[in-house]
């Protein structure tokens, strides 16, 4: 029985993932001074915030997980020494454009 735990653990995620993917949103707030990325999921909702100057970047990261042998990348925000990963389910085009769109309101509000 113990032996089994391990397995469901990781199925859960798995099916986690997969219905966050399906039935989930993510929703990313920023203006000069907060932002707000939030994650839904049904009724459970997982919220990050802070201070807009605080923000050092964006990037497209490696998740480490693969689909059909395919690399999943995800954007990541930097908040100081918090990273928060987001839109792991966007396409590679819609990828590039948010992190761009997202680094430029950043150096915008730089001094």
């Amino acid at each position: 029985m113990l032996f089994s735990i391990p397995f469901w653990i990781i199925g859960l995620g798995i099916a986690y993932w997969a219905a966050q993917g399906v039935f989930g949103a993510t929703t990313l707030y920023i203006d000069a001074h907060r932002f707000r990325l939030t994650h839904r999921l049904f009724q459970y909702q997982r919220c990050a915030s802070g201070a807009t100057r605080d923000l050092t970047g964006v990037q497209i990261h490696d998740t480490g997980a693969k689909i059909n042998e395919q690399k999943i990348f995800a954007l990541r925000l930097f908040h100081g020494v918090q990273h928060y990963d987001f839109g792991g389910f966007l396409t590679a085009i819609e990828k590039e454009w948010l992190a761009h769109e997202i680094l430029a309101f950043i150096e915008v509000l730089k001094p």
